[in-house]
């Protein structure tokens, strides 16, 4: 028997994310896409303030190491995408320079074939989201 599985089948990792990730951000660590599904953990303050109320700044994260949050390396979440008239088949970007707010997935490579790192593909015909130039898509992680 093989010894030296650490991981089955590792489509499900805590990894550490940018601070401020919320559970349903798409993320990128190193080479690795995914979607978390816990907040990133601050775990390296109190829970509690000196007066006994609850310190805001602490979260458990689904307990993760601080920094940390639980990973989906799989599957088809649906996100908003940067773009406008996104096919099922359109390659997804990863943009981590996106402004506060925006969001970090665009169908458009503003640099060029694969200027970005690709996220992976769109499943679905873009629906308008409510905000101008962002649609909601289904979008399955490449990895």
């Amino acid at each position: 028997m093989a010894t030296n599985i650490t991981f089955k089948p590792g489509d499900h990792q805590s990894l550490p994310v940018p601070a401020g990730t919320k559970s349903g951000d798409p993320v990128r660590v190193g080479v690795l896409n995914g979607v978390a599904v816990t907040d990133v953990a601050k775990t390296d303050v109190s829970p509690f303030n000196t007066d006994g109320t609850r310190n805001t700044a602490y979260n458990a994260g689904g307990g993760n190491p601080d920094g940390y949050a639980s990973v989906w390396l799989v599957g088809a979440p649906t996100f908003n995408v940067t773009g406008t008239g996104i096919t099922p088949g359109a390659a997804i970007y990863f943009n981590a320079a996106a402004a506060a707010g925006a969001p970090k997935l665009t169908a458009t490579d503003p640099g060029g074939v694969d200027a970005l790192p690709r996220f992976g593909a769109a499943l679905t015909t873009g629906v308008a989201s409510g905000t101008a130039g962002v649609q909601s898509v289904v979008v399955r992680i490449e990895n």
